[in-house]
């Protein structure tokens, strides 16, 4: 077996193991977990992280050109990405900061007020609290699309007061919308 290969298998065999009784396993640029219990998130870079009915206990803190979560339990989440995606999932930890290019939330509940430091954020049939989207150099047009039967039962706030939010007509928001134009036709 030439060196390369036993180098891979050597650090599949030592991730899949140190991380949930092989629960996560890692590739080059590549982190996947599926279905258990995770107590230490791995940390790092990678180009794609797949979560799929995944438990995690402590701080998901990773960078990834693609972040994907289905089914999953998230603690508190510290991370930044290209694109994320939230499926069926729940994020339920007290410090919630996601930075990323697209953030696609459908059917997830967010327990906590969450920070999103993003451009494009849709919300599908999920529930949330409170929602701030913080100024960055990359904020001056930022749009969140509130779509199906999605509830915010907080507020919306847009701290560089150049926001947009389309509100679909089955979607609530119970609290203020604030720094944003509300828009309520189509999304």
């Amino acid at each position: 077996m030439s060196a390369k290969k036993l180098l891979f298998l050597g650090a599949f065999v030592f991730f899949s193991g140190a991380n949930g009784n092989g629960v996560c396993v890692s590739m080059p640029g590549v982190l996947r977990c599926s279905a258990g219990f995770v107590e230490e998130f791995p940390k790092g870079s990678f180009g794609t992280v797949t979560l799929s009915g995944t438990h995690v206990k402590n701080t998901v803190r990773v960078s990834a050109g693609f972040f994907s979560a289905e089914k999953s339990d998230l603690n508190s989440i510290d991370f930044s990405a290209g694109k994320s995606t939230f499926k069926d999932s729940r994020l339920k930890g007290n410090q919630l900061k996601i930075a990323a290019g697209h953030v696609d939330f459908d059917k997830t509940n967010v327990e906590h007020d969450i920070e999103i430091f993003s451009p494009d954020v849709v919300l599908e049939d999920s529930v949330f609290r409170n929602i701030v989207i913080p100024t960055t150099p990359q904020s001056k047009d930022v749009i969140m699309r509130i779509k199906g039967r999605s509830l915010v039962k907080g507020s919306i706030t847009f701290t560089g007061g150049n926001g947009k939010v389309c509100i679909e007509n089955n979607s609530k928001v119970n609290g203020r919308i604030m720094g944003a134009q509300i828009i309520t036709s189509d999304c």
